[in-house]
C-alpha cells in the first residue's frame, strides 16, 4: 500500500538583472569568488544565505539563488511562494547582496532590463510513502522499465541498488524530471520507503515565470503533464517478484498469448538482466519491449515476492492533495 504525502516546490532557482558595468556588479565580483561552470559563487559554505546558493554570471550580469523554499528537506506549497520569495529577498538583502528591488520581473521594450529576472527552475514533488522495502524497490523498478519505453531514461545505481531514475528529452540531453529514492538519500527512512516523483521545469530567458504565476493550480497541472504519459503507459503493468512473473507467464501460455518457448526465453532474460549480462543494446531493447507488452517488470533486486499494480501507483500521485489548492 503507498500513501502520498505532502506536495509542493522542493527547488527553485531564482535571477535578478544587474548592470555589468555597474555598482552591483563590482559588489558581487567582490563576493562571488568560488569559480563555478558558468559563473562564481559565493563562498558561504555555498548554501550560506537563506538555504541558498547565491551566485553571479559576470558577463550577462545575473545574480541567482538557487536553493530550497522551504526549511531543510521539507517542501513549500505554491500557495507560500511568494512569501517565501519576500524571506530569501530580505536575507540577501540583508547579507548585503546588493539586489534589485521589485517582485515582478521587469521589461523594457520587450527584453528583460535591470531588476528581478524571474524564476528560472523550479522542481515540483511529493512524498510516497510505501509499506516495505520491498514494494518501493518494484515501484522504481516499474518506472525505470516504463521510461526506457516512452523516452530516453538514466539510471543510477548505488551498492547495486537503483536510486534515481531520470527523465531526459528525445534528444537525450534535457533533463524533465526524476524519481528518486529520498529517504535513502537524505538518510530519512530505510530503502524504498520514501520516494519522489520529480517534475523539473527548466525556463529559458524569454519565458521565465514570475513568482506570482507560480499559483498552486499552475504546479500541479505541470506535475500531472509531466507524469499522465507515464500514467497512461502503466495500464495492466505488473511489477512482481520472480515467481509471480513466472506464474503471469504460465497464464499467458495457457491463453495462447505467447508459446512456451517465448515464455522461456523471457523468464530467462528476466533473471540474467538482474545479475548483468552482458548484450547488444538492440537484443535488450527488443526483449524489455516484449517483456512490458506482455504488462510485466521483475522488480529489481528484490528477494521476497511483491506485487504491484503501477497504474495505481502512480494514479495515486496524480490524484494527491496538498499542493495548497483551496
Amino acid at each position: 500500500m503507498v500513501v502520498t504525502e505532502a506536495a509542493g516546490v522542493d527547488t527553485w532557482k531564482l535571477l535578478w538583472h544587474v548592470d555589468p558595468d555597474g555598482f552591483a556588479a563590482d559588489q558581487m565580483r567582490s563576493m562571488a569568488t568560488v569559480k563555478s561552470k558558468r559563473g562564481y559563487l559565493v563562498p558561504q559554505e555555498l548554501h550560506g544565505v537563506a538555504g541558498h546558493q547565491v551566485g553571479f554570471y559576470p558577463a550577462a550580469g545575473v545574480i541567482y539563488a538557487e536553493g530550497h523554499p522551504a526549511q531543510a528537506d521539507a517542501l513549500c506549497s505554491p500557495a507560500d511562494l511568494v512569501t517565501a520569495f519576500k524571506s530569501v529577498e530580505g536575507e540577501l538583502l540583508e547579507a548585503d547582496v546588493p539586489l534589485p528591488g521589485g517582485l515582478d520581473m521587469t521589461d523594457f521594450y520587450g527584453e528583460r532590463y535591470y531588476g528581478f529576472g524571474g524564476v528560472a527552475r523550479l522542481d515540483s514533488t511529493l512524498n510516497l510513502r510505501t509499506s516495505s522495502t520491498a514494494e518501493g524497490v518494484a515501484i522504481m523498478s516499474g518506472v525505470a522499465a516504463l521510461l526506457g519505453q516512452v523516452g530516453k531514461q538514466e539510471l543510477w545505481r548505488q551498492r547495486g541498488r537503483l536510486e534515481t531514475v531520470t527523465m531526459h528529452g528525445h534528444a537525450g540531453k534535457r533533463v524533465l524530471g526524476r524519481w528518486y529514492d529520498k529517504g535513502l538519500e537524505a538518510g530519512t527512512a530505510p530503502l524504498g520507503r520514501l520516494l519522489r516523483p520529480e517534475d523539473q521545469r527548466r525556463w529559458e530567458k524569454s519565458v521565465r515565470r514570475e513568482v506570482s504565476e507560480l499559483t498552486p493550480s499552475y504546479v500541479r497541472s505541470k506535475f500531472h503533464d509531466r507524469f499522465v504519459p507515464l500514467w497512461r503507459a502503466s495500464k495492466g503493468v505488473t511489477v512482481a517478484g520472480p515467481l509471480v512473473i513466472a506464474g503471469k507467464l504460465k497464464d499467458a501460455v495457457e491463453s495462447g498469448a505467447i508459446t512456451a518457448h517465448a515464455a522461456d526465453r523471457l523468464a530467462g532474460f528476466m533473471v540474467m538482466e538482474q545479475v548483468g549480462l552482458p548484450r547488444p543494446a538492440r537484443t535488450r531493447r527488443r526483449r524489455r519491449a516484449e517483456v512490458v507488452e506482455l504488462g510485466l517488470v521483475l522488480a529489481d533486486g528484490v528477494l521476497e515476492e511483491v506485487e504491484i499494480e503501477l497504474e495505481e501507483v502512480l494514479e495515486a500521485c496524480l490524484d494527491a492533495e496538498g499542493w495548497g489548492i483551496g
